[in-house]
């Protein structure tokens, strides 16, 4: 299915407001300067935050991404099934995970308390998912400050339409949700713990505490070794825990993931987990296994789409993708060793670090020297990688003032749809100059709009 009509119809909306850049600049100067707020110290801090065009999205083209992206989580979840009831085989598509294995523990009807499907349209509209993020990304505390902004311009600039309010547009609903899902794993409600590790990511957490506040439950911002099990409670500093919403880095190069001694590290929350005392959001299958990239490639193995019963359908929305975990690579029906694979397709792929985020060891082909990608490929783990078919990414002419002034250009885009206890929560969008849309990287966000179709 195609969303070009949309697209088109989004960037007219924009351009009617092209013409005076004296309100953009005023715009741009107020709104981001609260925008960055929420932002503290973190590395974007010092550059503006969010897009002045927004995406605009028909209410029927909103309902149809949530639609495929539900397609989608079906699939994952029969996938997570399979893992889990054949150890035989999750060992062999992730042997350096297999120490989490005894953490695997299930206490909603999903395994996904909460996830973000990343994708992009390519240059016919088509939508492709290229990347799962089920490792709590910090969507919801901060996309409703930046809809709400632009929703304030769009009322200030006399836009001819209604807007749809979507869930993420409220942290509200995001901790009334994590609040649900506690009740419905049963779990007595007591205090929530918003839990780091030593990688301390915690810009958006401030304002998750404040919303579970605002819903009159006790809320620590805490590390996780800080967490002790005292019989069958978990507690923090006397506080008994009952959920706890895990901004965890697990799995990735050394450095980049939780110490070899983590069993004995966090023992106390570890047990809690496997006693089910506590309601972890997210779980350790979501974190680790549900968010490695290389779960895509997987889905799409022949043997894996029969055994475990995925809708080959839904997988037409996912670009080509092969792992190197065997010696062969069998590319549009041709087998290759996997550095010539990587050397003969390299225009056509872009190669990914299975456990890394935030754009970080991702390697655009034809963005490299032929000379430097044969080098780089040499060097890599292939084993911790996955190649993914390039998705040419469609462009739209966006207003912003990343450079300190207004200026418009062409620009990639890339969005977002949030999946929380099996039900579509919104949209988010993100624009960079460049291929990396990573607000972590050259990229910001842009606001999404959903308009009533009685106003299209």
């Amino acid at each position: 299915m195609s969303f070009k009509s949309m697209l088109n119809h989004s960037e007219e909306i924009n351009q009617t407001f092209l013409s005076d850049k004296k309100v953009f600049q005023n715009f741009c100067n107020h709104r981001n300067d609260h925008v960055l707020s929420i932002f503290g110290d973190s590395k974007i801090s010092n550059r503006p935050a969010m897009s002045c065009s927004a995406l605009f999205l028909q209410e029927k083209d909103y309902q149809k991404l949530t639609e495929i992206a539900l397609s989608l989580h079906k699939n994952v979840e029969k996938t997570a099934n399979y893992l889990i009831e054949n150890n035989n085989k999750r060992e062999t598509l992730f042997e350096r995970y297999k120490s989490y294995t005894p953490y695997l523990n299930k206490m909603l009807d999903t395994w996904q308390a909460y996830s973000r499907y990343d994708f992009v349209f390519d240059t016919n509209g088509n939508i492709k998912f290229l990347e799962l993020n089920t490792s709590c990304p910090g969507g919801p505390v901060i996309v409703p400050k930046i809809h709400n902004f632009m929703k304030d311009f769009s009322e200030f600039s006399r836009f001819p339409y209604s807007f749809i309010e979507q869930k993420i547009d409220d942290t509200a609903n995001f901790a009334r949700e994590l609040i649900t899902m506690e009740r419905e794993a049963g779990v007595s409600p007591k205090g929530i713990a918003i839990l780091n590790d030593d990688f301390n990511m915690r810009f958006e957490l401030g304002g998750l505490k404040a919303a579970f506040e605002q819903e009159g439950r006790y809320c620590v911002l805490a590390h996780l070794d800080q967490c002790r099990l005292n019989g069958q409670r978990l507690q923090y500093q006397n506080h008994d825990i009952s959920l706890t919403y895990n901004k965890f880095r697990v799995a990735g190069d050394p450095g980049y993931c939780w110490p070899t001694n983590f069993q004995e590290k966090y023992s106390d929350y570890l047990q809690a987990m496997q006693q089910k005392v506590v309601l972890p959001v997210n779980n350790l299958m979501s974190i680790v296994y549900l968010s490695d990239k290389g779960l895509l490639s997987i889905m799409q193995d022949k043997e894996m789409i029969k055994n475990a019963m995925l809708d080959k359908a839904v997988l037409d929305y996912l670009p080509w993708s092969t792992n190197f975990l065997s010696e062969v690579v069998i590319y549009k029906d041709e087998e290759y060793e996997p550095i010539e694979f990587l050397i003969r397709q390299q225009q056509d792929m872009v190669l990914k670090h299975t456990g890394m985020s935030r754009g970080k060891n991702v390697f655009i082909g034809r963005d490299i020297a032929r000379r430097d990608w044969g080098n780089m490929i040499q060097k890599l783990e292939l084993r911790h990688y996955t190649a993914q078919e390039y998705v040419d990414m469609s462009r739209s002419t966006i207003v912003s003032c990343l450079s300190g002034n207004v200026e418009q250009a062409k620009m990639y885009q890339s969005g977002a749809i949030y999946i929380i206890n099996s039900k579509p929560f919104g949209i988010m969008s993100r624009v960079s100059k460049e291929r990396i849309t990573n607000v972590g990287k050259s990229g910001c966000f842009q606001p999404v709009m959903v308009i009533k179709d009685s106003d299209t």
